[in-house]
């Protein structure tokens, strides 16, 4: 399977122990907690686009918990990194957003294999060099090989607002490609189905059930 089997979102009024990560895992799976608990600490489960490792964990209300399936069925071909940047180029900052453009070839946000070296982990630096308890919400994630701005929440509110805006598609995205060839048209539109490996990486599968729909 190419995407999370199930996606759970953490009712408002679920007291704590079952807003315990592992209890979440284990009831969607239908599963044992020592099962969950390993499913956890393999890297198979994330929480609000951030694949996490820590079972006891405890969510809140409207966190979006993803479930990923135990094996990767889709080979994906290995990317080359980028020198981790050593300064954040900031686009836009306020005391609620922080609007940042993210280099090609640098993972937007942690993968599977704990790779720290992320444009998430840059701003949380960024952030925590004026306050050291800063926070910072993931709103969305760009390709590793695609440059674009990215926008982060400094604070949860802010965060859950931003958020239902962009599973609604309000937000309007422009992406510019470089192409080898001629184009038969000069306007268009592409539909495919794209499909997430485990290290976050973006491709295009044909079957329906193995990916999400995507026009361009």
């Amino acid at each position: 399977m190419t995407k999370a089997s199930k996606r759970v979102v953490v009712h408002p009024q679920a007291p704590d122990p079952a807003r315990r990560l592992v209890n979440v895992v284990a009831s969607a799976m239908r599963r044992q907690p020592t099962q969950a608990r390993r499913h956890i600490l393999a890297g198979n489960v994330g929480v609000n686009l951030n694949i996490t490792r820590k079972p006891d964990r405890i969510l809140k209300p409207g966190d979006i918990v993803d479930i990923f399936p135990e094996e990767e069925k889709v080979k994906v071909p290995k990317v080359k990194s980028v020198p981790f940047p050593k300064k954040l180029l900031v686009i836009y900052e306020d005391s609620q957003l922080l609007v940042v453009d993210k280099p090609a070839g640098l993972l937007s946000v942690p993968t599977t294999k704990g790779d720290r070296k992320t444009m998430l982990s840059l701003v949380e630096l960024y952030l925590q060099e004026e306050d050291p308890n800063a926070e910072v919400y993931s709103l969305q994630r760009l390709d590793r090989d695609v440059s674009g701005v990215m926008l982060f929440a400094k604070d949860e509110t802010t965060y859950l607002k931003l958020r239902e805006q962009f599973e609604a598609n309000k937000p309007s995205r422009k992406y510019v490609a470089i192409i080898a060839g001629q184009l038969k048209t000069e306007t268009g539109t592409f539909r495919t189905y794209l499909a997430t490996g485990k290290n976050l990486k973006r491709y295009s599968v044909k079957n329906e059930k193995e990916g999400e729909l995507a026009i361009t």
